[in-house]
């Protein structure tokens, strides 16, 4: 991937093509992130991010994302789960 992403509006830079930590050792290659949530095996959230957006950073803000939304629809959170790789240790020690 190479040059300059435009969002839907035309603005240049919602979010930011680059070089991140390649888990497949390909430092040499740009790359984005996808975050996905599921309900019962379905996706019902998707979130395009730059290829070098922290973990930690995503999981903090989706868990508190996750949380507003399950009190504004009184949602009982003994059947929410959150997943997420190791990273999201750090987050809470």
């Amino acid at each position: 991937m190479w040059g300059e992403y435009q969002d839907e509006g035309g603005k240049v830079g919602a979010i930011s093509i680059t070089v991140g930590h390649s888990k497949d050792k390909r430092p040499d290659k740009n790359q984005l992130k996808v975050g996905l949530g599921t309900a019962d095996g379905i996706i019902c959230d998707a979130k395009v991010l730059s290829g070098n957006e922290d973990d930690k950073t995503y999981n903090n803000v989706t868990i508190d994302d996750a949380a507003t939304l399950l009190q504004q629809h009184k949602v009982d959170r003994s059947g929410f789960y959150y997943v997420a790789d190791a990273a999201f240790f750090a987050c809470i020690l």
